[in-house]
């Protein structure tokens, strides 16, 4: 069950905190006089204040996220909820594009998709019916919300049964990298070698004259970074997955995760047999039962529960956290 964000050590900081200002005033008080029997209000108000001000942050946060109610059409809960936001990335595979080599040319259209996964809780991928993105741009997605401390939950999308938009399940962006890197080490060579162009890059400070070097060349992505930053990292490494660093004296060459004209299709089948160790498919719906859904969402540990139509068509995100927090300290007078 949530409760406000407050660990026991702070509390227990403040208390000790506000322990010693009363003592502070006490001798003063006995030393000179002040505070006297008039000022000791004031001195508790201020001496309070002062040891809470490092909960200030927490207890705001607390407070906006557990007046906000879900109000997803079509579906009615019998708890008061927060929904989180969520974006959906329309241009499927970061660019207009599919196929062409990354470069400044397009990296706007790139770096506007990983601001979208950026800004957002919550990014919806859709797979259509398997042929809008690759493995690799997915891989980049979750990367770049991973690292860049971005979206927190990839809801992936796809058509079953002639369903478009069935909901088949969310997953941590964390969970989604490893998943990748777990299923061809070339994944994390591609991310580690993007991660030091990056970088460089900062180093860089987006000026051109900065000594690249040679087998970490930022240069083709100083654009990039000037007018995005950090989210230069998303073409470095979609570039990095479609043109490999050059091997070692001795080794054979790494063939690239991303063949520019010729490449590989993430169907919905596909999807869920590599993250299905990490998916989340549970959801719920309007016509289930309520105890069922509240069921569900207090066993929802991973911070989200997707809520769905009756066939299965992804319509949004719960934060678990807030939507507990709204019913244990607001509790609904009648059902939503």
């Amino acid at each position: 069950m949530a409760s406000i964000p407050i660990s026991t050590q702070q509390v227990l900081r403040i208390a000790l905190v506000f322990a010693a200002f009363i003592v502070v005033f006490a001798v003063l008080s006995f030393a000179t006089g002040w505070p006297d029997k008039q000022g000791w209000g004031l001195v508790v108000v201020l001496s309070a204040m002062i040891a809470a001000l490092p909960i200030f942050g927490p207890i705001l946060e607390f407070i906006r996220d557990s007046g906000a109610v879900i109000d997803i059409k079509g579906v009615k809960l019998d708890f008061s909820a927060s929904a989180a936001h969520s974006a959906r990335l329309e241009r499927a595979n970061f660019d207009d594009y599919p196929g062409m080599p990354v470069s400044d040319s397009n990296a706007a259209s790139i770096a506007e998709a990983a601001e979208t996964a950026q800004s957002a809780p919550v990014v919806v991928v859709d797979l259509g019916t398997g042929q809008s993105w690759y493995p690799t741009r997915l891989f980049a997605l979750a990367a770049a919300a991973d690292t860049l401390k971005g979206a927190r939950a990839i809801v992936i999308a796809g058509q079953r049964g002639g369903v478009r938009g069935s909901f088949l399940g969310w997953i941590a962006p964390e969970d989604a990298v490893t998943a990748f890197c777990n299923r061809d080490p070339r994944y994390r060579e591609a991310l580690n070698h993007a991660l030091t162009i990056l970088h460089h890059l900062r180093l860089s400070g987006g000026d051109a004259g900065y000594p690249f070097p040679p087998s970490f060349d930022g240069a083709p992505f100083l654009a990039a970074y000037r007018t995005s930053r950090d989210l230069a990292l998303v073409p470095a490494l979609i570039a990095s997955m479609q043109s490999p660093p050059a091997a070692a004296p001795g080794m054979p060459p790494t063939a690239p995760l991303e063949l520019q004209h010729h490449p590989e299709w993430l169907g919905r089948d596909d999807a869920e047999r590599l993250l299905d160790p990490w998916l989340i498919r549970d959801h719920v719906y309007e016509a289930m039962p309520g105890a069922e859904k509240r069921t569900l969402l207090a066993r929802a540990g991973r911070g989200f529960l997707a809520v769905t139509e009756e066939n299965g068509t992804y319509r949004g995100m719960i934060d678990v956290a807030a939507a507990i927090r709204r019913e244990v300290f607001n509790p609904p007078q009648a059902k939503v």
